[in-house]
């Protein structure tokens, strides 16, 4: 049995959050329904379509937004989900604060540099211009 739940995840930019879908050619659309296990649907601030059956929603708090998906989903019951967003979202979650810091680097006018290693994790180099 899958049920909704909400992930803890913070995503406090919404031009980060675009960013990360575009780098995952995938689209983040406004408000609307959020596809789920067993043809349950949960209405959401923001879609993310993904290459499959389900979706992944975002809603909006005080504190930014948080994931709302399916929990078989998120967890990794879908194979399909880990190999676009990985194990838990954590693809995700990496290429998300990514983006968060290339947005800095160009607020406090620096360059990013950044070098995928053999084990999948990001080396980020910053250096003032």
């Amino acid at each position: 049995m899958s049920h909704m739940v909400r992930v803890a995840s913070q995503f406090k930019s919404l031009m980060a959050l675009r960013k990360t879908c575009h780098a995952f050619n995938l689209i983040l659309e406004g408000e609307g329904e959020v596809r789920l296990f067993g043809k349950n649907k949960v209405i959401s601030d923001y879609v993310l379509r993904l290459n499959g059956q389900f979706d992944l929603g975002f809603i909006k708090d005080k504190d930014g937004l948080k994931i709302v998906g399916d929990d078989m989903l998120i967890t990794g019951a879908y194979g399909y989900v880990d190999a676009q967003l990985g194990k838990s979202l954590n693809k995700l979650k990496q290429r998300y604060a990514l983006e968060v810091l290339k947005i800095e680097a160009r607020k406090k006018n620096m360059t990013l540099v950044e070098q995928k290693m053999e084990n999948g994790q990001i080396k980020v180099q910053m250096t003032r211009r």
